[in-house]
């Protein structure tokens, strides 16, 4: 994805499968220290299904709205989401940092993005899974989370959070990638997800 800054095109993101095609990021992601910490989140079998660079270049890179990864990706009909997001760069006001809200997760998701992959035209849709609801979030519960470059930081699947634009003279960049459970019969990878793999490139437990 790309953004523009007084006219001139920046990258945004590069993803989605960094884990599985570079060699770098798959040794991090992949790690037996990684393993270890997820297994203690309660993942019976890692899995990556997600992972990409977000820039968030000096003074272009855009707001990230308030979300739940779990919209996005999803494992049914239990959910096992949870995204490990590494700040690359400090992470400071100024410069967009990622924000949470605290205990959202015990509310459950708000809504989920699905795909269906078999239509004539294949068309990106939304379904409410609270109470058809939209959710005005209150801005000022959110946790500021200013942190140094090599900071690891693990995301419930429900956790709301967001960041603002990067307005500093200082860029924002992190490495994210998102695990679920395949060691479960009750974490399925719905097949309505918009992220599917061809059966020559099989997502991969740890």
């Amino acid at each position: 994805e790309e953004e523009e800054e007084e006219g001139e095109e920046t990258l945004n993101k590069i993803g989605h499968a960094l884990h599985d095609l570079d060699p770098a990021f798959g040794a991090f992601s992949r790690s037996e220290k990684m393993k270890r910490f997820l297994e203690q989140l309660g993942l019976v079998k890692p899995t990556p299904v997600q992972s990409m660079i977000i820039f968030k270049n000096a003074r272009c890179g855009g707001e990230v709205v308030p979300h739940q990864d779990d919209t996005f990706l999803r494992t049914g009909p239990e959910k096992s989401t949870i995204g490990v997001w590494v700040a690359l760069e400090k992470c400071t006001i100024e410069n967009g940092c990622l924000r949470a809200l605290p205990r959202s997760h015990l509310n459950g998701t708000r809504k989920r993005m699905f795909v269906n992959h078999d239509a004539e035209v294949r068309k990106v849709q939304f379904s409410n899974d609270g109470d058809g609801e939209e959710v005005e979030y209150n801005i000022e519960e959110f946790v500021p989370l200013t942190v140094d470059a090599g900071t690891l930081v693990f995301l419930h699947g429900e956790n709301v959070h967001w960041s603002l634009a990067n307005t500093s003279d200082k860029n924002r960049m992190a490495y994210s990638v998102h695990y679920v459970d395949s060691g479960k019969d009750s974490c399925v990878w719905l097949n309505d997800n918009w992220l599917q793999r061809p059966e020559t490139f099989p997502f991969k437990c740890l």
